[in-house]
């Protein structure tokens, strides 16, 4: 699912650049995209993304139901309400050692 170009999606890739991480080396999956246990059980074979990163339980549930190995994080519009400032998102996502 396409991210949109709201406040936590843009806090998201700019966090992910400040990060270093190359977004063509990364699956992001969303939790609240009714589309995702869909969307594995029909293409996630065609898939070749190295490293997958569930955003949120919901997503990090269904990744872990399906035997997905991944990444975990909380979602962004979480760290965009509440840790805006604190460079919390950052340091997770250098945490993934990716």
């Amino acid at each position: 699912q396409v991210f949109d170009f709201g406040p936590s999606s843009e806090f998201l890739f700019n966090n992910l650049k400040q990060a270093n991480i190359d977004l063509r080396k990364i699956a992001l999956l969303n939790s609240d995209s009714k589309e995702l246990p869909g969307f594995i059980k029909q293409n996630w074979s065609m898939m070749n993304t190295p490293i997958v990163i569930s955003l949120g339980s919901a997503a990090h549930k269904i990744l872990k139901k399906n035997r997905i190995e991944h990444k975990e994080l909380g979602h962004p519009s979480m760290y965009n309400r509440f840790h805006h400032n604190d460079n919390t998102l950052l340091g997770k996502l250098k945490s993934l050692n990716i």
